[in-house]
């Protein structure tokens, strides 16, 4: 499968589950939100890449970062990333996720 097929296949999965609306709306916790979800571009391209390199179970441990995700607290999402063990193993790659958290 080349780079360009994975890309999308998943954008589609992505609009199966989420979604796609053509007006705003307020999704399941009151965010307003336009088209296939709420998150921007960069930071699902970021969630991705952690979840890539780390896996579900261990992704899943980053309950501080979760937590700031759901709170739609993105600076705080960035800053728990940096703090992690991860972060201190894959030093670049965390700077890289934790800018485009960010935004």
């Amino acid at each position: 499968m080349t780079q360009a097929e994975f890309s999308k296949t998943l954008l589609d999965l992505i609009e199966h589950h989420e979604g796609r609306l053509a007006f705003p709306y307020h999704d399941i916790v009151g965010k307003l939100t336009i088209g296939v979800g709420r998150n921007p571009p960069d930071r699902q391209a970021a969630l991705l890449s952690m979840a890539f390199n780390l896996g579900a179970p261990r992704l899943a441990k980053f309950h501080k970062m979760r937590a700031a995700i759901a709170a739609d607290d993105w600076q705080a999402a960035a800053a728990e990333a940096l703090a992690s063990k991860w972060a201190g193993q894959l030093p670049r790659r965390a700077a890289e996720i934790a800018r485009l958290l960010r935004g």
